[in-house]
């Protein structure tokens, strides 16, 4: 670079050298969005058009998106073959301006727009969650504070975000997604300088949440009543969170409010069509209300949505869709049922005993008492290995259940409702009936 100044004689003219000096014509070229410029070059030599298919196929094409609009003045240079094919070959499309002013045309006002960046500054960054994955479309609201403006834009599929062009001033920023606490601050911009913030949003908790904890801390200090009171009052403030109806409805079990719970529980089924927890919850009320029928469809709903019995609840679920087709006499269905649960759970005492009462209801006497014995072996001191003794002893010593001071063998059978029947052989005058008084349902709330 050369001084602009210098000392000589009087009447002599300064001289002096120019170092590095390449006297060559280096035309700058970029193009224009309405967003700023962008895809910026340079070169060396005049604009010609192998200089213009320079810029254009490596610099400007990359920076192009399907459905952009290439607007260009009538440059000789850009007329050359390669111009149009390498533009159209992104799905971009190439336009020349008609015969312009100089002082109309936006082009040639670059320069001054490329000046005014200069005084304006960048600002991007990320969003995600208080897990560190990204959020997409959450809004940065930025207000300036001296003039009152506001702008936004959002975060994209990655959790990202870039705005360029904002004015160097202060600004009061928000940074906020439905469903999570909004971040708000107050941010400077500096004037030709990126700002770079990385935002971590937290979920909120959800309208009702404050009852629904007090439903939940009374549901497990046994006090239904309590429970069901705040149930209620989440409900109302919640009514299309299914969870919240679910555990209204645990709660009307306990107080016998059967018809209640299940309308709770169907109208959580409507809002959760996908959610298997809801549909064994209902199927487990249909089975307090012997609503045998509305509970096997019910645990086949769930199942479908849940096959995988490794989940608790499914598990549950497919040993008592057992018990109710073994109730509704449909022996072989709940044998598939209980095999499917020992299958997932080898040995387990529920699906064992259900498979050893399907056998004896068949007259399958031995098979019963193989699976008896063994439950009482591996299950001591469950209700399923009393219940397995009780059979054993009948079955064996041919006494009966609720008459254990008659004497002789007695018969045994089961009737498709899962009522048992005994009868004394020697006189065939004595029948025992033993109801059977239904299933009860899972009583666990469901905690968030």
């Amino acid at each position: 670079m050369l001084r602009r100044d210098g000392r000589a004689a009087r009447g002599r003219r300064v001289d002096d050298d120019a170092p590095c000096g390449r006297w060559q014509t280096s035309p700058c070229i970029a193009a224009l969005r309405v967003t700023g410029l962008t895809a910026p070059g340079g070169f060396d030599g005049a604009s010609d058009g192998p200089s213009c298919l320079a810029y254009i196929e490596p610099i400007l094409v990359p920076t192009l998106h399907p459905g952009d609009l290439v607007i260009a003045d009538h440059l000789s240079a850009h007329n050359v073959a390669g111009v149009r094919r390498a533009i159209e070959a992104v799905g971009a499309s190439l336009a020349y301006w008609p015969p312009y002013s100089p002082d109309l045309n936006p082009i040639d006002l670059g320069a001054t727009v490329a000046f005014a960046q200069m005084e304006l500054g960048v600002m991007q960054g990320t969003v995600t969650d208080d897990a560190g994955k990204p959020l997409e479309g959450a809004t940065v609201r930025l207000r300036d504070l001296e003039r009152g403006r506001e702008t936004s834009f959002k975060s994209d599929k990655n959790g990202r975000f870039y705005r360029r062009g904002l004015q160097a001033v202060e600004y009061e920023m928000v940074v906020e997604k439905d469903g999570y606490h909004p971040v708000k601050d107050k941010v400077k911009l500096v004037a030709g300088t990126d700002r770079r913030f990385d935002f971590k949003l937290v979920k909120a908790a959800p309208e009702g949440a404050e009852e629904f904890g007090k439903g939940v801390a009374a549901f497990n200090k046994g006090d239904n009543a309590a429970a069901a009171q705040a149930f209620e009052a989440a409900v109302r403030k919640a009514p299309d969170l299914p969870e919240v109806r679910v555990n209204l409805a645990l709660a009307y079990l306990r107080l016998a409010r059967t018809a209640d719970a299940v309308a709770q529980l169907e109208t959580a089924a409507a809002l959760g069509p996908n959610d298997a927890r809801v549909q064994f919850q209902l199927g487990g009320a249909y089975v307090e209300m012997q609503a045998l029928d509305k509970a096997a469809a019910a645990f086949e709903a769930g199942l479908a949505k849940q096959p995988d019995l490794g989940d608790p609840l499914a598990y549950e679920a497919a040993v008592t869709l057992g018990a109710v087709y073994f109730a509704k006499g449909q022996n072989d269905t709940a044998t598939a049922q209980f095999e499917k649960a020992l299958a997932s759970r080898p040995g387990a005492a529920a699906p064992s005993l259900g498979l050893a009462k399907v056998h004896f209801s068949k007259g399958e006497v031995n098979q019963a008492l193989t699976l008896f014995d063994r439950i009482v072996a591996m299950h001591p001191g469950t209700p399923e290995a009393t219940q397995a003794a009780t059979f054993i002893k009948e079955l064996r010593k041919g006494r009966g259940l609720a008459a254990p001071t008659a004497d002789g063998a007695h018969n045994l059978a089961v009737d498709a409702k899962g009522n048992l029947f005994i009868t004394e052989a020697y006189e065939g005058k004595r029948v025992q009936k033993f109801t059977y008084r239904g299933l009860g349902p899972a009583t666990t709330p469901l905690l968030q």
